[in-house]
């Protein structure tokens, strides 16, 4: 009864945030200075409310329109972030959390201080800055991976990475430091008098509160997932949501290197829908990844 009324709140929280999501690009749009409305000195701030309202009225108008049917190319584009961030985080949580359970079991050998070491070095690059090692090394080197696009699995292989690779760090620091402070819980130390198999006292016991502290990690960085994979869209040149907002970057290897154009994008109808289907994404992420707490922390309902 407490997680549904704490889900029926958090939904009415998401409602009032999309509530304002369209009305803040129109605000910004106005006073932009290539709008023509930031540099009228001699205009009162009043006496520019009422274009203010037409142009918040107007951004509200376009997304209403276009919400019911979204375009295909916005829907397509979505699903394909979508897939990105859930392989990423697949892929991540594939390789960090075994990594991280490792290095808080044998925390006595060189692995635990070498672990969090390159966990951090992973988490020190930049996306954009991977991306274009993954493409220069297997792309335009091995020439056993695709360079861009998207006609076949392959395609995805390289932005998942690209995309994972912050993740492991981040999953591994996050997983020792749970798996350390529960492997020194009472409860532990006795499951372990009892005879028990040191790898049934980590998956049946210390697994399940070792991962609230992976869990909340999710929730902060789902935001930070679905922007890299707008900037990887961009740059392996894949057909989704930063084809929507304008971005346009060609990637072409010339010379054993890559290059791209990148150009500035407005707030056409189209772009306020993405920011408004990315903000829902998002809330719902978050909404989820709290549920997923409550569920693993009853001491949390």
């Amino acid at each position: 009864m407490k997680t549904a009324r704490y889900a029926l709140t958090r939904l009415l929280g998401m409602i009032l945030v999309l509530a304002i999501v369209p009305t803040v690009p129109a605000i910004l749009s106005f006073f932009a200075p290539h709008s023509g409305n930031a540099g009228l000195q001699q205009v009162t701030f009043a006496q520019r409310l009422p274009g203010l309202f037409s142009a918040i009225t107007g951004a509200w108008q376009q997304v209403l329109q276009i919400l019911p049917i979204p375009p295909a190319n916005i829907l397509s584009g979505l699903g394909v972030s979508l897939f990105l961030v859930l392989m990423s985080i697949i892929l991540g949580a594939v390789i960090g959390m075994p990594l991280g359970i490792y290095a808080a079991v044998k925390r006595k050998l060189w692995f635990s201080h070498i672990g969090p070491l390159g966990g951090l070095v992973a988490q020190s690059l930049p996306t954009f800055l991977v991306a274009s090692l993954l493409q220069l090394q297997f792309a335009d080197i091995w020439h056993v991976l695709p360079i861009g696009g998207w006609q076949s699995p392959q395609s995805a292989i390289l932005p998942v990475v690209s995309l994972a690779a912050g993740n492991v760090g981040y999953l591994a620091k996050f997983t020792q430091a749970g798996m350390t402070e529960v492997l020194q819980q009472d409860f532990i130390v006795s499951a372990k008098a009892r005879g028990l198999p040191g790898w049934k006292v980590i998956v049946r016991h210390a697994l399940r509160p070792a991962s609230l502290s992976t869990v909340t990690f999710f929730g902060p960085q789902a935001a930070m997932l679905i922007n890299n994979t707008l900037l990887l869209q961009a740059i392996f040149q894949i057909p989704g949501l930063s084809g929507a907002l304008g971005e346009q970057m060609s990637v072409t290897p010339q010379g054993g290197g890559i290059q791209g154009v990148a150009t500035p994008f407005g707030t056409s109808g189209d772009t306020v829908l993405v920011f408004f289907l990315l903000a829902f994404v998002i809330l719902f992420i978050n909404l989820l990844i709290d549920l997923l707490y409550r569920l693993l922390n009853p001491r949390a309902v």
